[in-house]
């Protein structure tokens, strides 16, 4: 798999996290999840989404930087 390819598929990650963001709110809001649940599973998508944009801002500066 080339760098590019990863920064795609981290990407795409990056997106998913966001998406689930929207999901996990919408869910707390109607009820579905009690706070404590909304929290707890929140927290991880934020530390997951955390992970993603480093590593996607990262990869995408590495590519931009030529190798010597």
């Amino acid at each position: 798999m080339s760098k590019k390819d990863f920064l795609a598929k981290m990407y795409i990650s990056f997106k998913e996290c966001c998406e689930t963001e929207y999901w996990l709110e919408l869910l707390h809001e109607t009820g579905y999840l009690s706070d404590s649940e909304f929290e707890s599973i929140n927290q991880d998508n934020l530390a997951l989404k955390k992970l993603l944009s480093s590593i996607t801002y990262t990869t995408s500066k590495n590519l931009k930087t030529p190798n010597p």
